[in-house]
């Protein structure tokens, strides 16, 4: 989870001139500023446009919505299915991801998440090890074809079904900036659950401390035209035989990710990024995820890691640069 903290020590009269909004949206919330006077049917004008793209993003996205486009793909036992812009772009990003992390990163886990009680109903107990095998027949990207041409999807097996709990919140963010860029608005700063983008200036961006229901600080960065965003255990976790179970999963084996990172932050370009890759990094522990982070030009990542009882960082090769003097 990252707190953010509003800060211009060059004008101190800037907040005034700052327009807010914020709502909620995809089970958690969002808020978005911007820099400039903004007159107040001008300020109708953006949240009427802001909403719009929630609302788009949750009628193609949300396995809450009955009617989502994600919910009638994950009934639908046909040949194949022609693919909305956003759901293909989407979809597209995690494929990507899913190849790169070594099949780390998947949205077809949904079933996991049923099973394991992070979408529905609790349980009370761990599942037993043939169910859990018996819905790994249907778990992994291998078990799609896509066709990026054409937009079509083609399910190999009926009850293949997705979840974009991993990848739509910074996905929406990157659309409400793309939005604000088709306004001409330069500085903001757009978050949703924690996923952010900021743009024009120094925006000063506090990490929480990782543990549950945490109002301390962690460390402090500064962006200026950088999406962030961090995944954990410590806010999303049950707890069967005194033993937590994260919500984060590694669907190559079907049960929930189970090392001793705490927290992981990535800085890049695109929320979509930093919100896909901060949940696999999770899973990949510190290795592979730094020497991966490492590998790609414009990203950077720090992990937090419980050795002990000590929390020790742990970062890839220019996150530091980010660090608040």
């Amino acid at each position: 989870m990252i707190n953010a903290l509003y800060s211009d020590t060059d004008n101190k009269n800037q907040e005034s001139n700052q327009f807010i909004c914020s709502g909620n949206t995809m089970g958690t919330t969002y808020e978005v500023k911007i820099d400039k006077y903004i007159s107040l049917d001008k300020q109708k004008y953006i949240e009427k446009g802001i909403d719009s793209i929630l609302y788009h993003i949750n009628q193609s996205m949300s396995t809450y919505v009955s009617d989502s486009e994600i919910s009638f793909i994950n009934q639908y036992d046909g040949p194949s299915i022609v693919l909305s812009d956003s759901f293909d772009e989407v979809l597209s990003a995690s494929l990507y991801y899913n190849q790169i992390t070594e099949g780390v990163f998947d949205v077809t886990i949904k079933p996991l998440l049923e099973l394991w009680g992070f979408r529905g109903s609790s349980i009370s107990k761990r599942p037993d090890s043939t169910k859990i095998k018996n819905i790994m027949e249907y778990i992994g990207s291998d078990k799609i074809s896509y066709d990026p041409t054409n937009k079509i999807l083609i399910k190999h097996h009926p009850k293949v079904q997705f979840d974009f709990g991993a990848i739509a919140k910074g996905y929406a963010v990157d659309q409400i900036s793309l939005y604000l860029e088709e306004l001409s608005y330069k500085i903001y700063y757009v978050e949703i659950g924690g996923e952010i983008v900021c743009k024009g200036k120094k925006w000063y961006i506090n990490i929480a401390y990782p543990e549950f229901d945490s109002n301390k600080n962690y460390k402090a960065i500064v962006l200026s035209n950088h999406a962030v965003a961090t995944s954990g255990t410590y806010n999303q976790f049950f707890e069967i035989d005194d033993f937590e179970y994260s919500h984060i999963f590694d669907p190559r084996t079907g049960e929930p990710s189970q090392n001793n990172t705490v927290s992981v932050t990535v800085v890049s370009p695109k929320c979509i990024d930093s919100d896909a890759l901060s949940t696999s990094l999770k899973v990949l522990h510190k290795e592979k995820g730094i020497k991966l982070i490492d590998s790609i030009k414009g990203v950077e990542c720090m992990f937090i890691v419980k050795e002990g009882q000590e929390l020790k960082n742990y970062y890839s090769k220019n996150f530091s640069n980010f660090f608040a003097n």
